[in-house]
């Protein structure tokens, strides 16, 4: 015997195929009696509309032919150790009603498993307003995937992937861009066209590519 602990979410309808989140995408499959790898969620959708479910450290899922969906919690063993998964097991399971499009899928996924990181202080002045942000990002087909600081410390990385059809990035800075240009993942300067006006920066994404921009204030 193989002990395992799962979540099913039975659900009213049937899918003809799941969407499934993978690296830099997603990918629909066919429903199917055994786990296959997602990162965040897994989904069926009906229309415009969909059913997810996502857990918070758990990468394994499964869409029956009846429509449950299913997350594997704890996959144990008896042998050798009879109960090696012995201890407190803490995991957060969401569900969600919500659009059928990958990138709303993926936004949903990201706010509820990677909550936002706060710092308490006390009450001190200084010149920043009280409500801000370092830029803003405008994109209709695709996502933000990573931001950091470039190798000699310099400029701002920012990593999006698009999850449809060729889309527009717009990323809107808080003070004047001085610079602004595609780069590989080794930082080296790639032909795409991107365009810098004041605090604005602009390029496309192709459709299902990976673009990272490196942006000089």
């Amino acid at each position: 015997t193989v002990p395992v602990l799962a979540f099913a979410l039975p659900l009213s309808y049937k899918a003809e195929k799941y969407c499934y989140d993978v690296p830099a995408g997603a990918v629909l499959r066919k429903p199917m009696d055994f786990d296959v790898s997602a990162l965040n969620f897994a989904a069926a959708p009906n229309g415009d509309r969909c059913a997810a479910l996502t857990v918070d450290s758990k990468y394994g899922y499964r869409a029956r032919e009846d429509g449950t969906l299913i997350s594997t919690l704890i996959n144990s063993a008896v042998f050798p150790d009879k109960y090696p998964e012995r201890g407190i097991h803490r995991i957060t399971v969401n569900i969600a009603l919500t659009g059928a499009d990958v990138k709303t899928l993926t936004e949903y996924a990201d706010s509820v498993n990677r909550k936002l990181a706060y710092i308490p202080a006390s009450s001190h002045k200084g010149a920043l307003k009280a409500q801000g942000a370092p830029f803003g990002v405008e994109c209709e087909g695709a996502v933000v995937s990573g931001i950091e600081i470039s190798k000699d410390g310099s400029s701002l990385l920012v990593r999006a992937y698009s999850v449809s059809d060729a889309s527009r990035l717009l990323l809107t800075f808080n003070k004047p861009v001085k610079d602004a240009y595609a780069v590989d993942y080794f930082e080296r300067k790639e032909d795409t066209a991107v365009k810098v006006n004041g605090g604005a920066v602009t390029a496309d994404i192709s459709p299902y590519k990976i673009l990272t921009l490196k942006i000089v204030l």
